[in-house]
């Protein structure tokens, strides 16, 4: 494959899901009391064990932010027996090629094996516009973001494929989704388009066979929840929120939360979705909120549930692809642990937990302000968080920021958290463009896996570690 991995269309996304500078609005409504002035704050100790490093490299007199050289982690996935099944990049000069690493919480990226999909044209895909007549042939390289394995040891992925403009400028690409065996190879694929641009974001397995897939669409005015069988046929489909971005996750009972963007401060009535955003942004009561949904076993979809309302403010034009905010979750039982950020270096906000209990409704809010660093005296910017549960129910949040990896772990009952920074390892120098990302297998092992370059800005490494409490 070709470099770039990803399409012009996709480009932002992919960079934002590798070094992602995120800014976020929050708030602390329904939050525990604050602890009293001056108290110290609550320590988590914890250490990291490294399991394997990789090393990167870097082209300075190059402005794209992926590698020139090394391997680059991304999506992530439990198989059945605790194994951990990573997507990830090989970079060489001029060239990229997508892997599938079993076993990455016990071998490193030398035994990666290729993801093998196929060069004809999936099912579903749309057509390109010829500047004349007929059709041009689609784009076929494919972006994947997202994984998923059954129980049987098959590898679902998803992501877009044909990435185009059309003659007016706008973009368009169709949603793709793949199954594979258990060393990478295609069973089938599929494309989904609605004419616009489509993508697949999440994946969430049914145990009936089939999945529920989410993503978002460009223009942003709505995003797609689809229920598909097991041979990636439409079943089922809904439009929800307002595009920006969604994703969607399994409780213990059967039921999907599914968590997204939505307008806030937009009267009903106003005309079409763009005509309504921006009388509200003229009249200076737009803004974008943070809701979820939950889909019933039967198909039923309830809420939305606010979850952060003006996570950004009078933003309407930031779409899916423009890098501006994304949801992550984890649950714990029938209860998920909802993380929101927004892009907004001019007003900048740190990220925000909050659970959703059982019933569906917000028991607690935290936001975490020293997620923020400046980025000069008028800008400033966020870590990019992820978050695990653990199986006593409480919640376990990472971020990359000043060349560290911050924890912090809150108690699933409470919100009151405890925090820790850790030294990543030796090879990442410094942690330029860092993140981190924490996984927490089903036997409550905690990995951390983490990306960056040193101070210099063009070596570093790829890592993984295993996450250890000192003291419970």
């Amino acid at each position: 494959m070709n470099r770039p991995v990803c399409s012009p269309a996709g480009q932002h996304r992919c960079i934002a899901a590798v070094f992602a500078w995120l800014l976020l609005a929050s708030a602390s409504v329904a939050a525990p009391p604050p602890e009293p002035a001056g108290a110290a704050p609550v320590l988590l100790t914890a250490h990291l064990n490294p399991i394997w490093t990789s090393p990167l490299t870097r082209d300075l007199a190059e402005p794209a932010l992926w590698p020139t050289t090394g391997f680059l982690p991304g999506g992530w996935a439990e198989a059945s027996g605790g194994a951990l099944v990573l997507l990830g990049t090989m970079y060489s000069p001029g060239h990229a090629e997508r892997l599938i690493l079993r076993n990455a919480e016990r071998v490193g990226p030398e035994a990666a094996v290729p993801l093998v999909l196929p060069t004809s044209e999936p099912a579903g895909v749309q057509r390109q516009p010829g500047l004349l007549f007929g059709s041009r042939v689609p784009n076929l390289d494919r972006w994947i973001g997202s994984i998923a394995v059954d129980g049987d040891g098959a590898i679902w992925v998803g992501g877009g494929i044909n990435f185009f403009l059309d003659i007016g400028s706008s973009r368009h690409g169709d949603a793709y989704l793949a199954k594979l065996d258990e060393i990478g190879r295609a069973v089938w694929e599929q494309a989904y388009s609605d004419g616009r641009l489509l993508s697949v974001s999440s994946i969430v397995l049914r145990t009936a066979g089939g999945a529920i897939v989410a993503g978002s669409t460009f223009p942003a005015d709505t995003s797609w929840l689809a229920r598909v069988g097991p041979d990636g046929a439409r079943l089922q489909e809904w439009r929800l929120g307002n595009g920006k971005g969604i994703t969607v996750l399994p409780l213990q009972d059967g039921r999907i939360l599914v968590a997204g963007f939505a307008d806030g401060g937009v009267a009903a009535g106003t005309g079409s979705y763009q005509d309504a955003a921006l009388a509200a942004v003229k009249a200076g009561s737009y803004r974008d909120d943070v809701v979820a949904w939950v889909l019933g076993e039967t198909g039923q979809l309830q809420g939305p549930v606010s979850v952060r309302e003006g996570i950004s403010q009078n933003d309407a034009y930031r779409g899916p692809h423009s890098s501006a905010g994304s949801i992550t979750m984890a649950a714990a039982g029938n209860a998920a642990f909802v993380v929101s950020k927004w892009l907004n270096s001019a007003n900048p906000a740190g990220v925000q937990v909050a659970r959703i209990g059982p019933e569906g409704a917000v028991t607690w809010r935290q936001s975490l302000p020293e997620t923020i660093a400046p980025m000069d005296v008028r800008r400033a910017f966020s870590c990019s968080p992820s978050i695990a549960a653990l199986p006593d129910g409480d919640a376990l949040v990472a971020c990359a920021l000043y060349g560290q990896v911050q924890l912090h772990r809150f108690n699933g009952k409470t919100g009151k958290s405890r925090s820790a920074s850790l030294t990543p390892p030796r090879c990442q120098k410094g942690g330029y463009r860092s993140s981190a990302s924490v996984i927490a297998l089903s036997d409550g092992t905690v990995f951390v896996l983490g990306t960056g370059f040193g101070n210099d800005g063009d070596t570093g490494c790829s890592w993984m570690a295993q996450l250890t409490f000192d003291t419970e």
